[in-house]
């Protein structure tokens, strides 16, 4: 072999035992004489903790040529190792954080409108305009398991284990239709419009079976109550709310409507019809429940 591929060779040999720690100081010092370990240890730390750092190339380069300026005993040849050697580790993590993120959580937010979201197994799930889910995309078929903030109706006609879980509720099912709402950080509503859930929180649970409501708050479990909806009336344009505080229906109206609504601390308790389509009747019949004038005024909504 000639001298020189067995240099190369050798000085292989001995980068890799820098990257599993085994080298010597002295070997460490003639590794340093080609290449700018210190850059190389920031990219390698960077691929362990999957960091993602936004840099402009100008920036990148001016880096890479400052630190082979500075070092003198650097040759031709070497530099152009340590720009290959950053290029590809680069390329690297850049493969990792896009495998990483295209097996890992998946995050969806409906904004504006409902989101209808299918599955493989048939199951189906509309979100509520404002509401986020998150599920498990490497796991999601075996599992079944999503995290809910907010609102989302879930149509699951397969068997097998599927779980919906809020701030306060977890919510159990084995192939059925049901809505989750969570009101707040406090409040979870559950109702069930076909086959059973088994809903648990904080203070036990209860099992749920067609037509039927419960509310769970951070310390109970509410009563279960009959309810007359054969689906979520928010689906079609309207939505009812039952003993909700004014200050969650604003709220709520806020996602689906694409104003600016006040935050209001009306804890008082509000039942009703609202249109979901049309602000100027929903907002006509909040003054008419609460004794307040609610109007639309520059794109914002007014209470006075």
């Amino acid at each position: 072999m000639p001298l020189e591929y067995r240099m190369q060779e050798e000085e292989e040999n001995i980068l890799a035992r820098w990257l599993q720690g085994d080298i010597s100081l002295e070997e460490k010092k003639k590794l340093e004489e080609t290449y700018d370990l210190e850059s190389l240890e920031a990219v390698l730390k960077k691929q362990g903790e999957l960091e993602l750092t936004t840099v402009s190339t100008s920036v990148m380069w001016e880096t890479i040529e400052e630190k082979m300026t500075d070092k003198s005993t650097v040759n031709r040849s070497s530099k152009w190792k340590l720009i290959i050697g950053l290029i590809g580790g680069l390329l690297l993590l850049a493969l990792v954080l896009w495998k990483w993120g295209s097996q890992g959580e998946e995050r969806i937010k409906a904004e504006g409108e409902i989101e209808r979201l299918h599955f493989a197994d048939n199951t189906e799930i509309d979100i509520v305009p404002g509401s986020e889910l998150s599920y498990d995309k490497s796991n999601n078929l075996e599992e079944r398991l999503f995290h809910l903030k907010g609102q989302a109706f879930f149509n699951v006609p397969t068997p097998g284990p599927f779980t919906v879980i809020t701030s306060r509720a977890r919510v159990e099912v084995m192939g059925t239709q049901f809505d989750v709402w969570e009101v707040n950080s406090d409040e979870t509503y559950v109702r069930c419009f076909e086959g059973s859930v088994r809903v648990s929180g904080e203070g036990g649970s209860v099992e749920l079976n067609p037509m039927e409501q419960v509310l769970l708050t951070s310390d109970s479990i509410g009563e279960v109550r009959k309810t007359t909806e054969s689906e979520p009336l928010w689906m079609n344009g309207t939505k009812r709310y039952e003993r909700v505080k004014l200050k969650d229906v604003v709220h709520d109206l806020a996602c689906f409507y694409p104003y600016s609504f006040p935050e209001i601390e009306n804890n008082s308790v509000f039942n009703g019809v609202l249109p979901l389509k049309d602000i100027e009747k929903a907002l006509d019949y909040l003054s008419v429940a609460t004794g307040k004038t609610y109007r639309l005024e520059n794109q914002k909504v007014v209470v006075e």
